[in-house]
């Protein structure tokens, strides 16, 4: 069976930058207006992702460098979150325009982040007309994410809890996946037995592969 070849992890970005996109930001940072959150957005992504959304997506928060980055804000008032949400609302920008959004707050617009791009252009059109509070606009985005009334979530589907779990295993690859030189040692019963279980897991991923495939959009 075919498929995408994976994205490539961008390469570690020099110290010297990273210092520099540290400084520039914190200057930025000053004003918090939705201008300048996308222009913090873009230098982020400009620098760490080659101004690939989609290599933020995939990689994101977990990346090296933006980890390094966000490291140096620990004692001001910038967390790795919130570094995060500035790409986001980038992305908005770059999706509907800068015009369309000028009117809102950063709040107003980190409300709508994580949902379906349809979901956000129909609330970000509702809070400009109608002039919904940051929090009125959270709770109806609260509602479209499929919160209770009782505040409990939709539960989440089992595979999503799997490929969570294999992206906790894959970022601790030396633990997770160490001492393959010590296959020699095994008994042939118990290679055979591994092999069969990681042959199922295989044909499983493909699976959910397939399934996800279209969702994603990739390829």
């Amino acid at each position: 069976m075919l498929s995408s070849p994976p994205q490539l992890l961008p390469a570690a970005v020099p110290e010297e930058v990273i210092d520099a996109v540290f400084e520039e930001i914190r200057s930025l940072h000053r004003g918090a207006t939705v201008e300048l959150w996308m222009r913090i957005g873009e230098l982020i992504l400009r620098n760490f992702f080659d101004g690939n959304l989609e290599l933020w997506r995939e990689r994101g928060p977990k990346d090296s460098s933006f980890r390094s980055l966000a490291a140096k804000f620990e004692d001001g008032d910038i967390s790795a979150t919130r570094l995060s949400r500035m790409v986001g609302v980038y992305e908005l920008g770059q999706r509907f325009g800068v015009a369309a959004l000028q009117q809102l707050t950063t709040s107003h617009l980190v409300a709508v982040l994580g949902l379906t791009e349809e979901d956000q252009r129909r609330l970000i059109a509702q809070a400009t007309l109608e002039g919904l509070s940051t929090r009125q606009l959270q709770e109806a985005a609260t509602a479209l994410r499929g919160e209770t009334r009782g505040g409990g979530r939709r539960p989440m589907p089992a595979f999503v809890k799997s490929i969570h779990l294999f992206e906790r295993m894959l970022d601790a690859e030396e633990s997770s996946f160490a001492g393959l030189d010590q296959v020699e040692a095994l008994e042939q019963e118990e290679a055979r037995r591994l092999y069969e279980a990681l042959a199922a897991m295989k044909a499983r991923c493909e699976i959910l592969q397939v399934a996800l495939h279209k969702k994603a959009a990739v390829g």
